[in-house]
C-alpha cells in the first residue's frame, strides 16, 4: 500500500485530490490534515511514502529543510514563481506544484515522484533543454558519474550529498539529470542501464 498525507486547509481541495488519487491507483491510501501541528503528530505516528504540503511562502528555511530531509515532500503553492521551483528542490523537496493546475497534472506529478523521480513542470524543463541535450550527448558529467556510483551502492541522497559536499537539492538535480540521460524513471533502472552501458 502507498500511503500519502495531504496537509491543506481546504476540504474541497483535499477531498477532491484524495478521491482522484484513490480512483487512479487502488493501492493508494490517503490521509488528510489541515494544520502543521496535525501533520507533525501524524508523521511521528505513521510512515508515509509522500507528503503533500501546502505552503504560503518558502521563507521558513529551517522548517522546510528539516521536514524535506526526513520525508518525501511535494510542496503545493498558489501561483509559484519560477525561482520557487529551484528553491523547493534545494530544500530537499521532490518538487513544487501550483495548486490551481488541473487534477490530472497533480496525478501525473505524483506518479513521477512515486516512481523515484522529482517533479519539475514542463515549462521549467524548457529552460534546461540545451543543458539536457549536452548531458545526453556526453552521457554523464564527471560529477554525475560520482553520484551514479554512490547511487549504485544503495546510498540515499542525504549520504551522497555528505560524501560529495553538496546540498541534497543539488544531488536531486544530478539524479534527475541521470534519469533523463539514461532514459529511466527510477534509481534501480538507472543503475541497471548504467551497468549495461559499462558506466559502472
Amino acid at each position: 500500500m502507498i500511503n500519502i498525507l495531504i496537509c491543506d486547509d481546504s476540504e474541497i481541495f483535499t477531498e477532491g485530490l484524495s478521491l482522484a488519487l484513490c480512483e487512479d491507483n487502488k493501492k493508494i491510501s490517503v490521509d488528510v490534515c489541515k494544520k502543521l501541528d496535525e501533520l507533525h503528530k501524524l508523521i511521528k505516528k505513521y510512515k508515509y511514502d509522500l507528503l503533500l504540503l501546502n505552503v504560503t511562502s518558502l521563507d521558513d528555511f529551517s522548517f522546510l529543510s528539516q521536514i524535506c530531509s526526513e520525508n518525501s515532500v511535494l510542496l503545493i503553492k498558489d501561483k509559484p514563481e519560477p525561482s520557487d521551483y529551484i528553491t523547493s528542490i534545494d530544500f530537499g523537496a521532490v518538487g513544487l506544484i501550483a495548486k490551481n493546475i488541473p487534477i490530472e497534472k497533480f496525478i501525473h506529478a505524483i506518479s513521477i515522484i512515486l516512481s523515484g523521480g522529482i517533479y519539475v513542470p514542463p515549462s521549467l524543463n524548457e529552460e534546461f533543454k540545451d543543458e539536457t541535450k549536452e548531458i545526453q550527448r556526453d552521457i554523464l558529467t564527471p560529477r554525475q558519474m560520482q553520484v551514479l556510483s554512490l547511487m549504485a551502492q544503495g546510498n540515499p541522497n542525504k549520504i551522497i550529498a555528505r560524501e560529495l559536499n553538496l546540498t541534497e537539492g543539488t544531488v536531486k538535480l544530478h539524479v534527475n539529470a541521470i534519469f533523463k540521460a539514461l532514459d529511466t524513471t527510477n534509481r534501480t533502472k538507472a543503475v541497471i542501464c548504467a551497468k549495461k552501458l559499462g558506466l559502472i
